[in-house]
């Protein structure tokens, strides 16, 4: 329920910027409504579908859930060079996540403090591009290559 929010706020800061929003879910209906009745401008609702195609043109993926597990959409980001803008609020989003290095984690609850990282961000592309570069090798250490190894010695010590 952050999104629309966030988007206006973005939206009026960075013209040239556009928002996807991938996935379905119980508050698609009114996010769409709302988007329509403030008339937001470059927002673009796909519904449930595989979301690897909007990360490879994606430079920056914004994430309002304040309560996760382990996100998994955050590495599939950083996989195709996303950098990640997410909020501080559980603990994998600091095991993930070296903030400012490989992505951004916001420390205020907000969407107002959300939008403002994705805004300076985008401002500052020589930033975003080396955090892009830096997503990258972090999502390469989530690889099966990288993971299995770890799990093999652990099965081997604990059998």
């Amino acid at each position: 329920d952050w999104i629309i929010p966030l988007w206006r706020q973005v939206a009026e800061a960075l013209p040239d910027w556009s928002l996807d929003v991938v996935g379905d879910g119980p508050l698609l209906s009114q996010i769409k409504e709302e988007a329509a009745a403030l008339g937001l401008p470059r927002i673009s609702f796909h519904g449930k579908q595989p979301a690897m195609p909007f990360f490879e043109q994606a430079s920056i993926y914004v994430m309002t859930s304040a309560f996760e597990g382990f996100p998994n959409t955050v590495i599939e980001a950083q996989s195709r060079g996303a950098v990640p803008v997410i909020l501080d609020s559980y603990p994998m989003a600091r095991a993930i996540i070296d903030d400012e290095v490989n992505g951004v984690r916001v420390v205020e609850r907000h969407y107002g403090a959300l939008g403002d990282a994705v805004i300076a961000l985008a401002r500052d592309q020589e930033r975003l591009s080396q955090m892009g570069v830096s997503a990258l090798e972090n999502a390469r250490g989530y690889t099966l290559e990288a993971i299995a190894p770890a799990w093999e010695q652990l099965v081997r010590e604990t059998a």
